[in-house]
């Protein structure tokens, strides 16, 4: 199902593929063996399978099946906690908006070759991955994601939210009507990306059991299983970590950045080209970890908060964790689960 690509990705979408093909009595055995696969493989809960593995499983199940919706299919059958840690970090968050970037941040316990971006617009805020391949034959993986990523917020939150629209960045598809069905919105072609957009509102919205203190545990569980599956893209794994950093010394600097991962200014640019993303992005992107992790301090006040992050005055703060959260730092202080 998906693109070949490095890394890993878990085989949770294998599992649910097989078990919702078994039961409509197809012959997932030879499916199976196909892919050099075997049913108690796919039992184990951390299998972990290559790229190229998952592809070639989900092409036979395609050929046989003649269902064009099937990866929506098989990801409405998933069933609940399904992606574990990851999808109990979205059960717990505040908002549905931190649902979702909880999963765009651990993304790679999933998938470590795959990378989410939220995008915050002045009307909306888009989610999906930040770079995806051409090849037409690698579209269901990204339906698949999609209708993964947001099936699962909307159980584990308890919330009945939906998108004002998905787009995807192919040719319209025959099975469009079943599209807007699973996600409840119109389905838009052609698009410059393959995005899920929410309004501000619903990316606000409470969730139903938000639990700050099981949150931070899971959280650091998390982080945990990120350092042993991380990103397969390790330039950008390294810029963020070096940006994480950076902040103890001062706003990060592209020339300086460079440096530190041993390349110019210009190539360190181009690769993030390459890769879908800016440096202005992935220090927006930082500077939000770093704030999120420093307003768990109750200690330092929101002026410290302010200078630890690159802003000259408090007012600059309060606008960006608006901008990030939709809500101020004060009441993400009230509200420990950031």
């Amino acid at each position: 199902m998906l693109q070949p690509m490095s890394g890993t990705v878990l085989a949770v979408s294998c599992r649910a593929l097989i078990a919702y093909a078994a039961a409509r009595n197809q012959p997932t055995e030879q499916w199976l063996q196909s892919a050099g696969l075997t049913a108690e493989q796919l039992q184990d809960p951390d299998a972990r399978l290559e790229p190229t593995t998952i592809f070639t499983l989900w092409r036979k199940a395609y050929l046989a099946s003649n269902d064009p919706a099937l990866a929506l299919h098989v990801a409405e059958q998933l069933p609940r906690g399904a992606y574990r840690a990851v999808e109990y970090l979205a059960a717990h968050a505040p908002t549905v908006g931190n649902a979702y970037a909880k999963i765009a941040d651990y993304f790679s316990v999933i998938d470590a070759t795959t990378e989410l971006a939220i995008d915050v617009e002045a009307d909306h805020v888009r989610f999906g991955p930040r770079r995806a391949s051409s090849d037409p034959s690698s579209y269901p993986a990204i339906e698949y994601m999609l209708a993964a990523c947001h099936l699962r917020v909307r159980d584990m939150t308890g919330t009945d939210h939906r998108p004002i629209g998905v787009d995807f960045a192919t040719v319209p598809q025959q099975h469009s009507q079943e599209i807007e069905r699973v996600f409840g919105c119109p389905v838009h072609w052609n698009a410059d990306a393959h995005r899920l957009r929410f309004t501000h509102a619903v990316w606000q919205q409470p969730t139903a059991h938000p639990d700050p203190d099981l949150l931070t545990v899971l959280e650091d569980h998390a982080r945990i299983l990120r350092e042993k599956h991380p990103s397969s893209n390790s330039l950008l794994q390294s810029l963020d970590q070096i940006l994480e950093l950076a902040w103890e010394s001062g706003e990060p600097t592209l020339d300086a950045s460079a440096r530190r991962l041993g390349m110019s200014s210009r190539s360190l640019q181009r690769r993030l080209r390459e890769e879908g993303s800016a440096f202005s992005e992935r220090v927006d992107d930082a500077r939000r970890r770093a704030t999120l992790r420093w307003l768990r301090c109750p200690e330092i006040s929101l002026a410290d908060v302010a200078y630890l992050v690159g802003f000259k005055e408090q007012a600059s703060l309060t606008r960006a964790v608006q901008r990030w959260t939709g809500l101020t730092p004060k009441a993400i202080r009230r509200n420990s689960s950031y």
